[in-house]
């Protein structure tokens, strides 16, 4: 299971930032494309994380959000 992103791939300037609750960064890619960089959180512990797609176009602002680790 990973963090999936629909039609991300749609927006290769991308970048994703995952933080933890302290808001310490936890994982940063540019390019996120659902299959080779991708956040699994496999060397985390379970939680709640925070999300920041800025999705590279111009356009449109960053979107925020909570993804949950619960295994």
């Amino acid at each position: 299971e990973f963090f999936e992103l629909e039609n991300i791939e749609q927006y290769p300037n991308n970048t994703v930032q995952i933080f933890n609750r302290w808001g310490k960064e936890v994982f940063s890619t540019s390019g996120y494309n659902n299959t080779t960089k991708k956040f699994d959180g496999k060397d985390l512990p379970d939680g709640v994380y925070f999300y920041i797609v800025d999705l590279g176009d111009g356009t449109t602002e960053p979107k925020a959000g909570t993804v949950t680790i619960n295994r």
